[in-house]
């Protein structure tokens, strides 16, 4: 399956070092919109999924189409990268929960440097979650400490640990469903400005 999408860097714009992707799931669409109408796009170049998948869970005869499916999106993502992308931010939202937001990076001194950057910021509420494959889950098991997060996440290891880029998938939590308010955008731009400050210092 071909997944539509958009550019949105204007050919005439210099090129942006980070690529934010919204859309992967069609129900977040609208809130990844309204933060790209608000970003600087000088410093961030927009992937836009035009027809993403469900953030619905699949059913269990539904399953490995959904995976499938899944996988083929995320491969074309990240055959979009281009050589001057070197930070790729993976855009999400879901119904709110006890923290802010939700942040995915199989680096854990790059979580720690965005940690370290948001508690600066005052951007205290949010979970630092590394991403592991299920080789790193052997050694990871015996020397884990509990205040560290993992999870093995669904989409294809090329892209989640890519050598040419850091990919960071962000979750932001909202009040309900949808589109979001205008205080999830800003601090979602927020957010995203300070991952990218943290990630490539100077």
């Amino acid at each position: 399956m071909i997944w539509p999408w958009k550019n949105e860097r204007k050919p005439a714009a210099p090129a942006a070092d980070t690529l934010i992707v919204i859309g992967v799931h069609k129900e977040e669409l609208s809130f990844g919109e309204h933060v790209a109408e608000r970003l600087d796009h000088s410093q961030f170049e927009l992937l836009h999924i035009a027809n993403g998948l469900s953030a619905k869970r699949p059913t269990p005869e539904e399953l490995e189409q959904y995976l499938a499916n899944h996988t083929s999106l995320y491969k074309q993502i990240g055959a979009h990268i281009k050589p001057y992308h070197r930070l790729m931010i993976d855009l999400h939202c879901r119904r709110k929960a006890d923290v802010d937001a939700d942040i995915f990076c199989a680096d854990r001194q790059i979580l720690d440097r965005v940690q370290s950057h948001c508690q600066t910021r005052g951007l205290l509420n949010l979970r630092s979650i590394q991403m592991i494959s299920d080789r790193d889950a052997v050694s990871i098991a015996q020397d884990q400490s509990p205040e560290q997060l993992y999870a093995k996440p669904e989409l294809p290891e090329c892209v989640w640990r890519a050598q040419d880029y850091c990919y960071v998938g962000l979750e932001i939590y909202i009040g309900q469903e949808g589109s979001g308010e205008q205080k999830d955008w800003l601090f979602t731009i927020k957010l995203l400005e300070t991952i990218k400050e943290a990630t490539m210092p100077g």
